[in-house]
């Protein structure tokens, strides 16, 4: 069931969602259902970790999308673009908001951190082939 609409403004961001890993060990689809299209497949990801969600979740969660997108655009040092991987990556970026967070005095910063980390895993989990880290 859905519950709220993505603005198409917001496609730069949503196209994250379609990202494929496919560096050193790769790994196959998320949901193994052969009996599926991998188009079909990325969607029941899709509207789990994204659809499903009540729009001010989805709200709430394009600031977390839109400051992962910004902070790898501006670490060209980092790999892979604004995929969810690998865990060095993920760490240093929930660092630089936990660090945000305190600069700015914000009132909870760690649970800034607790969002972004739980935006990021429901990400991750749309985008193909990335390899389990542990």
């Amino acid at each position: 069931m859905r519950r709220g609409r993505v603005p198409a403004d917001n496609s730069d961001v949503m196209a994250m969602f379609r990202l494929v890993y496919s560096g050193e060990g790769a790994t196959q689809p998320l949901v193994d259902d052969s009996s599926l299209t991998k188009q079909q497949k990325w969607q029941l990801l899709f509207d789990r970790n994204w659809r499903n969600l009540v729009p001010s979740s989805q709200t709430k969660w394009l600031v977390y999308l839109r400051k992962w997108k910004k902070w790898i655009d501006d670490q060209v040092e980092q790999p892979e673009g604004c995929l969810v991987f690998p865990s060095s990556k993920v760490s240093a970026f929930l660092s630089h908001i936990l660090a945000d967070c305190t600069a700015s005095s914000s009132k909870g910063p760690h649970g800034a951190v607790k969002s972004a980390r739980k935006v990021l895993r429901h990400l991750r989990a749309c985008q193909a082939g990335i390899p389990d880290e542990g």
